[in-house]
């Protein structure tokens, strides 16, 4: 998870989403981790699988604010 924001940080959006999809593999109730996908694909200009990261934080933490911002740039 900390190496994905560490890239996506960078600017290096697609080794990024490689290593966030790996986060939410192994924590797939993390709500930071779909959240911080679902922006990073929204950079990538992936915006449909982006609003599909921020529904699935949205299922785990129905307040996520940043997520709900990115469904709306999205």
């Amino acid at each position: 998870y900390n190496v994905g924001i560490y890239q996506y940080h960078q600017k290096d959006f697609a080794e990024a989403i490689q290593s966030l999809q790996k986060a939410v593999k192994i924590n797939p109730q993390s709500e930071e981790a779909w959240t911080t996908l679902g922006k990073t694909l929204y950079a990538g200009k992936y915006y449909e699988k982006a609003i599909v990261a921020f529904q699935k934080a949205l299922k785990i933490l129905p307040t996520a604010h940043e997520a709900w911002h990115g469904i709306g740039l999205a």
